[in-house]
């Protein structure tokens, strides 16, 4: 149905050899969703410390159309049960570190389980949208994903994105398939 295309030198692979980073230097691995332009480079991530998502997306992967099944088949991929958490249209995730560093944001309606990554960053906050949204202008002019599973949910999680990158407290916020967003390191 869909062609994906990946410039020369953009792969997960290429990315960690430019950065001099081996997989099994990786603490963790967050897997937003499971869908394939998402996990099509899992293989070169497979001795990382942690592979990890979210229990419904997990479920709903491995029932639902619209997955590749075989892109993640034999990896050692954890999940996580959401718990209450301060942020989010549904104020459910998990805070990774149990410190309020690092919260994975249960943002559903693109896919059911699909997460979100709000960072503490010195300065402020910094979220990774994932697809809740597809570029800045998403949330700013209420546009949903082109693919939902429940567009009420979509739109929930969009308008929670839309809010919190309004705080003054937020640095940024970076949808995955912005093409205005170049690659960078973020410290």
């Amino acid at each position: 149905m869909y062609r994906g295309m990946l410039p020369e030198g953009y792969s997960i692979l290429d990315n960690l050899n430019t950065l001099g980073v081996k997989s099994n230097d990786i603490d963790y691995v967050l897997l937003t969703h499971l869908h394939s332009d998402h996990v099509s480079g899992l293989k070169h991530l497979l001795d990382a410390k942690k592979i990890l998502t979210g229990e419904l997306e997990w479920k709903a992967a491995n029932k639902k159309i619209g997955y590749i099944k075989t892109m993640w088949e034999g990896a050692p991929i954890e999940t996580f049960h959401l718990k209450d958490i301060p942020y989010g249209p549904f104020n459910k995730g998990l805070d990774l570190f149990g410190d309020g560093t690092l919260y994975l944001i249960h943002t559903p309606g693109h896919t059911d389980g699909m997460f979100s990554v709000l960072v503490k960053m010195n300065v402020g906050w910094l979220l990774l949208a994932s697809d809740v949204g597809y570029s800045k202008e998403s949330w700013t002019q209420m546009i949903l994903p082109g693919v939902t599973t429940n567009k009420s949910y979509a739109r929930r999680s969009l308008e929670w994105v839309r809010d919190f990158s309004s705080r003054e407290d937020c640095i940024q916020v970076i949808a995955n398939h912005d093409p205005f967003i170049k690659p960078k390191i973020i410290e």
